[in-house]
């Protein structure tokens, strides 16, 4: 919804002021985003319906306990991709917001960003994940990269 225009409260179609030419905004980056969450959808089905007989027919169950672990943890490295990209939208949304609205944005009335969202989006700062595309084309794989390590280190509770 943050990327579309018709929801997101006057943002921009993708977050980019100027989407002619090569530029898509953060298009790819929803397209990323959905592909690793269908990624995980086909994951999370049960390892333990695959299970065989083995033993010549005297085992009829084995433990799939390694193949569902392997699992999980995909899942849980594509959530984290997933989570990145949703951290590099939001501080470009709340760019895009600062920029029309400057300081209301975190400190103006009821309904407007809170202190956490500040600290967030300070702390996307200092990494370097905020891009404010702001119409140029720009490859936004490090800023990916940037996000996911912030919340690799990054305990949320330091957020709140």
């Amino acid at each position: 919804m943050l990327l579309d225009k018709n929801h997101n409260r006057g943002l921009p179609s993708c977050l980019i002021d100027n989407p002619g030419g090569k530029n898509s905004g953060y298009m790819i980056a929803q397209y990323t985003a959905a592909a690793l969450v269908s990624e995980n959808k086909v994951l999370s089905h049960p390892a333990s319906v695959d299970s065989i007989p083995t033993s010549a027919n005297a085992e009829d169950h084995v433990s799939m306990g390694t193949t569902a672990a392997r699992k999980a943890r995909k899942v849980v490295e594509n959530v984290k991709h997933v989570l990145s990209i949703e951290l590099l939208c939001a501080t470009e949304a709340l760019t895009y917001r600062q920029g029309e609205q400057a300081a209301e944005v975190f400190d103006g009335p009821t309904g407007r960003a809170g202190r956490g969202t500040r600290k967030v989006y300070e702390a996307a700062k200092a990494n370097k994940i905020v891009a404010f595309f702001q119409g140029k084309d720009r490859i936004y794989t490090s800023l990916m990269e940037n996000a996911r390590r912030l919340l690799d280190k990054t305990p949320v509770e330091r957020f709140l």
